[in-house]
């Protein structure tokens, strides 16, 4: 990816970095507060919205990204 010149690889990777967070955040909420249910449901809202939003919007750009700079002939790097 660092080799794609992709114009929006540094907010995409702040993205990832915010998902990563999150996560590791509930999985603390999980050993903290005990509450399986609690933790599932945020855990639920917060993977729709990231399946939604980031996947099937930004990665997507990225993707035709990388496929329009591969066919033209550049080192579009892999995903």
């Amino acid at each position: 990816m660092k080799n794609s010149s992709f114009p929006g690889l540094d907010e995409h990777v702040s993205m990832h970095e915010y998902f990563r967070e999150n996560i590791e955040r509930m999985a603390g909420n999980l050993h903290a507060i005990n509450d399986v249910s609690k933790v599932a449901e945020e855990l639920k809202v917060f993977l729709s919205g990231w399946l939604e939003d980031h996947i099937l919007s930004t990665d997507m750009k990225m993707a035709g990204f990388l496929k329009e700079k591969d066919s033209a002939g550049g080192s579009g790097g892999s995903l």
